[in-house]
């Protein structure tokens, strides 16, 4: 089917037909129900307004004049006279060495915004008194004027903040500074999330790479794993090898959590750490150990036997509820045991858990070490099948070795 058959109207069908068409089918097939179907039907709106009525201009002017010379001639564009035709400034500029390109942003919202061809009068057809146009017609084109403006407004944030977070290291490392995105309501639609991260993807290659060439990462795995699991890239390995070259990848694809590293064929396995886990366990054990035999020692001296027993369970219990998750949640992400190995607890996304967070595995982790032998079955399961315990599985916190600042 083409695309004037898949919206239902005729070939040469004008702009305004063709919008109210789109806002009509796109009522009956919302892009997060049928994704496939939505993305056909944007296909065909785009190719139907690509491939709309042109209108011709009758001109009778001979070519050739009677001695066989030209009737008009046509002199090159000089520089001035492309900067008098207003040329957008954002195609022949680029912004500061690590900023977005004003001319890639509009190019990637294309999907979202009018053509640059129609700015000049983009709203004014809807502004028209339009007799011929239904009441539902005219709510359906205010509806659609709406959300070009919409999805223009959030492009604008994206573009603005984005260069304003890449501005400096302590910001664009700190994971609080991109969470805007999650917040722009354009982000519901799959056409303009799709945009956001390619061209967020595009940004990040851009800026490590240029860095990379001194030796240093300037936006450094926790941003980059929490950026990957809002867009997702290490599903679209395949779409970036084609579309960026390879230093461009090098400078985001390696710095992935392990489980997200892509590989061709599948995800590469998370790294499950077990003997360096076992080894920052026993410190851990041994600290506790040693402390509640200090506190038993005290107890005796005083003479106060019957005491110890229940100052060695509060010691357990401060243990387990505090110390362990202000460890765990703090800037070093981990208990004396894994700082020594040199390993840190993280969430899913890849950045610091907090200390709720932080409690809820501490908890889950001491009921596994109490029910070990139940526990070790699940664990040989776990660790052959998904490279976790089963405290990860419950908690959605994972260990990794701590990589280099």
């Amino acid at each position: 089917m083409n695309c004037w058959e898949i919206l239902g109207i005729e070939p040469d069908s004008d702009k305004k037909t063709i919008k109210i068409a789109y806002a009509k089918l796109l009522k009956q097939c919302r892009p997060d129900e049928d994704p496939d179907g939505f993305q056909q039907l944007h296909r065909a709106y785009k190719n139907a307004l690509m491939w709309g009525p042109v209108e011709f201009v009758k001109d009778d002017t001979p070519w050739m004049t009677e001695e066989g010379k030209p009737t008009q001639q046509t002199e090159p564009e000089t520089e001035i006279d492309v900067a008098k035709n207003g040329i957008p400034k954002d195609s022949i500029a680029k912004d500061d060495a690590f900023g977005l390109e004003g001319a890639q942003i509009a190019e990637a919202s294309e999907s979202f915004v009018l053509e640059a061809s129609d700015t000049d009068n983009a709203d004014a057809w809807l502004l028209e008194e339009v007799p011929t146009l239904s009441e539902e017609d005219q709510a359906l084109l205010a509806e659609i004027s709406q959300q070009e403006e919409s999805f223009g407004k959030d492009w604008e944030s994206l573009y603005t903040q984005v260069n304003a977070i890449i501005k400096s290291i302590k910001q664009a490392n700190d994971i609080d500074s991109w969470r805007f995105i999650e917040s722009l309501p354009s982000m519901r639609d799959l056409e303009f999330r799709k945009a956001t991260a390619d061209k967020v993807f595009e940004v990040i290659a851009e800026v490590n790479q240029s860095s990379l060439q001194s030796k240093n990462l300037f936006i450094k795995r926790p941003v980059i794993n929490y950026l990957n699991g809002l867009f997702h890239w290490d599903k679209k390995w395949q779409q970036y090898d084609y579309q960026y070259n390879r230093s461009m990848l090098d400078a985001v694809f390696p710095y992935l959590e392990e489980a997200d590293r892509p590989i061709k064929g599948g995800k590469q396995k998370r790294e499950l750490y077990y003997y360096r886990r076992a080894m920052a366990f026993s410190i851990d054990m041994i600290v506790l150990i040693l402390v509640a035999m200090f506190v038993d020692s005290i107890a005796a001296n005083w003479g106060a036997d019957e005491e110890s027993f229940t100052a060695i369970f509060w010691w357990i219990l401060l243990y387990v509820l505090i110390i362990i998750p202000v460890q765990e949640s703090s800037r070093h992400q981990g208990t004396l045991g894994k700082r020594i190995i040199g390993l840190e607890v993280i969430s899913r996304r890849g950045d610091r858990i907090n200390f709720i967070h932080a409690t809820w595995r501490s908890v889950v982790t001491t009921f596994c070490c109490m029910a070990f032998k139940l526990v070790l079955w699940i664990n040989l399961i776990l660790s052959w099948w998904r490279s976790e315990l089963l405290q990860d599985t419950l908690t959605r916190s994972y260990v990794r070795l701590k990589p280099r600042r």
